[in-house]
């Protein structure tokens, strides 16, 4: 932006007029027209089946050997996406994860974000998915974090029908709660 060079006419200012020109000179500056630009994507993107939400990879952090690789992902939905749509990308996510080299990460954390800006940031995720040696969709096992208004309880790996055992218990304490 080019400055020009402002005459003001001689003689007295009113003190309206003052102001005006003070608090242009102050806010003037402060104001940029221009938008911040788009978060850059991390990585290679994943070919989104036909069924599952548009997402960009943000963040892909692997760590470890090639043979026992930790893997980290957080993703960014590109639209807006409905409850009932979450779980299909986020298995798609384990899938991509899972097959996209030689070897299985040994543990993989998804975590799914409305918004670019919220995976790059690490805000609150719509939806998270983490496996572990011993716990996963293939595995006999789980382990389960309960979030409740109380705070947060990490369990140990169980079986799945002792899992579900387990968030059941809570349910039916918070419903008998209420009554």
């Amino acid at each position: 932006m080019r400055s020009r060079r402002m005459t003001l006419p001689r003689g007295r200012l009113s003190a309206a007029t003052a102001a005006f020109i003070t608090l242009i000179a102050v806010v003037a500056p402060a104001c940029n027209s221009e938008k911040p630009g788009a978060v850059k994507l991390c990585c290679d993107q994943p070919r989104i089946p036909p069924g599952v939400p548009p997402f960009a990879v943000v963040i892909d952090e692997v760590t470890g050997p090639t043979d026992g690789q930790d893997v980290k992902m957080r993703v960014a939905f590109k639209q807006k996406t409905k409850r009932d749509d979450v779980y299909p990308a986020l298995h798609f996510l384990y899938r991509y994860a899972m097959t996209r080299n030689t070897f299985e990460p040994i543990n993989f954390v998804g975590e799914l974000y409305a918004t670019e800006g919220g995976a790059q940031t690490g805000g609150n995720p719509v939806a998270n998915g983490a496996t572990e040696k011993g716990s996963g969709p293939e595995s006999p096992t789980n382990r389960i974090t309960i979030v409740s208004k109380d705070g947060v309880e990490a369990l140990p790996i169980m079986t799945k029908e002792d899992a579900a055992e387990a968030v059941l218990d809570r349910v039916g304490a918070l419903l008998s709660a209420r009554e």
